[in-house]
């Protein structure tokens, strides 16, 4: 991947792949609500700079999650992201039983845009959202 870093805090590093054009979220550690809502702060201005419409989540190296944290992103923040232009996230879960127990509530949750899909590898997530089409901005 040919990363431009976009910004980085201790819980995320996110990079633009200039190759596939979508936005990589590499989410490190314990992740608090708190600290996960500043963080998205940030994104919501890249993705409203940029109308950027897909995103590479990856979150191989996150070690703690909380089910109010999942639910926010659910209910909150990704109807938010929609708003803006992103229309697909390739997610890719923790190892961590704790995180990936979160994530697949999170995923029986999401029915709305933008379309969800969770991955074990990065490399799966890479291939499926490389396979995506964008819809035409009007």
């Amino acid at each position: 991947m040919a990363l431009i870093p976009v910004f980085q805090s201790e819980i995320v590093e996110a990079s633009y792949d200039e190759h596939y054009g979508w936005l990589y979220l590499d989410w490190k550690g314990v992740q608090h609500l708190t600290a996960v809502q500043q963080a998205c702060r940030q994104l919501t201005d890249y993705l409203e700079a940029t109308g950027c419409a897909k995103v590479l989540n990856d979150n191989t190296n996150v070690t703690q999650t909380s089910w109010e944290l999942v639910a926010w992103v659910a209910d909150s923040y990704l109807p938010l992201t929609t708003l803006l232009g992103l229309e697909y996230v390739a997610w890719v879960v923790s190892p961590q039983l704790d995180c990936r127990s979160n994530i697949d509530t999170l995923a029986r949750a999401i029915r709305q845009k933008p379309q969800v899909a969770m991955f074990d590898t990065l490399a799966e997530a890479c291939t499926w959202l490389s396979s995506v089409q964008v819809h035409a901005k009007l």
